[in-house]
């Protein structure tokens, strides 16, 4: 498979730390993080045009969520586990203190990540609910081991399991891990041992995203040695279970991941784009060559962000938010085969 993104759009000069960014549904706007601003833009022929720019006073913003309305967005900051804004006005509706990272909205959900918990809230109208905290400190591995300092980066909504990316310390080093929470159940903790990555070196997993098929993929990458990246997709039960599918190494360290077109995961880089076809009833990945047209990637991919309505991917390449045109330019001969058992992931 060969694909090439022609970009369309960029703009520069976010704040530092900046790490992501998301379409609304129906992809007719677009937000982003800039340090302590909230940015949204309404997407057109043109190019898309700042329509708000919200200072929430959360601290430094490090996750956002569109509500599947469109009328809302979920942020985690420095003072907030969740914050809920009015897409329009920017005016904060609900706040629930604490020192967040990452939040994702599904139906009336809102799960959040942070430092040392995970957490799910229900959306009622005018504010929400908190359904459950769950703390991860010193939580029992299940390799063996305990984790500490556990940093849920990423977070995902997996049918009624809550799964968690990010890290841990033992010992002085850093440990990839994925924290699976089910619904009503307490948190299965897995470490490197458990997800296939090397135990004897530092790493992170640094993202995640689920399908509408309910298949998750998780991006990774060593903190030492040759810094290598890896894919793992994965499929999670309704006990907390999770399942290794498939996974493929990349070319370097991986920062992000979005599932775009078919079953095609897109996973950004230090200063690239790779892509990566699932073959689900072989329970393989196999590289798809990307063809990049327009100004060279000249950092890291921090955030990535697909819309299947417009074919567009929303990317955060160092402190630039750069839009592109994805355009499938030799299609695989068995292409029916993720479809199949997938359905179309659609945006993100």
């Amino acid at each position: 498979m060969r694909l090439q993104l022609d970009q369309l759009w960029e703009q520069q000069g976010l704040a530092a730390g900046a790490y992501a960014a998301a379409w609304s549904p129906g992809c007719s706007r677009l937000a982003a993080l800039s340090g302590e601003s909230l940015l949204i833009y309404e997407a057109g022929d043109g190019g898309p045009r700042l329509l708000l720019e919200a200072r929430p006073r959360l601290g430094k913003l490090h996750g956002l969520a569109w509500s599947p309305d469109g009328r809302y967005i979920a942020l985690a900051g420095d003072t907030a586990a969740l914050a809920v804004v009015d897409a329009e006005t920017g005016e904060t509706l609900y706040r629930d203190r604490g020192l967040g990272l990452a939040v994702r909205w599904a139906g009336d959900r809102i799960a959040a990540g942070g430092w040392g918990y995970v957490a799910l809230y229900r959306w009622r109208g005018g504010g929400a609910e908190k359904e459950w905290e769950k703390t991860v400190e010193g939580a029992s591995i299940e390799g063996g081991g305990r984790a500490w300092f556990l940093a849920a980066s990423a977070v995902e909504l997996a049918g009624n399991t809550v799964l968690a990316a990010g890290w841990y310390s033992e010992r002085g080093r850093l440990r990839a891990a994925l924290v699976a929470v089910p619904a009503g159940g307490e948190p299965r903790l897995y470490g490197p041992g458990d997800l296939g990555l090397p135990v004897h070196r530092d790493t992170m997993a640094t993202w995640i995203k689920a399908s509408r098929g309910g298949v998750a993929a998780v991006s990774t990458h060593e903190q030492s040695g040759e810094q290598a990246g890896r894919i793992l997709v994965l499929r999670a039960t309704s006990t907390g279970g999770v399942g290794r599918i498939a996974e493929h190494t990349a070319q370097g360290p991986l920062y992000s991941l979005t599932w775009a077109i078919g079953s095609v995961v897109l996973a950004g880089g230090s200063q690239r784009i790779e892509a990566f076809r699932l073959e689900l009833e072989l329970n393989r990945l196999r590289r798809a060559d990307v063809r990049l047209q327009g100004k060279p990637l000249s950092g890291p991919v921090r955030s990535l962000d697909y819309c299947s309505e417009a074919d567009t991917l929303a990317a955060v390449v160092a402190r630039r938010l750069r839009l592109y045109r994805l355009e499938v330019l030799e299609e695989d001969p068995l292409p029916w085969l993720a479809q199949r058992y997938m359905g179309s992931p659609g945006q993100g």
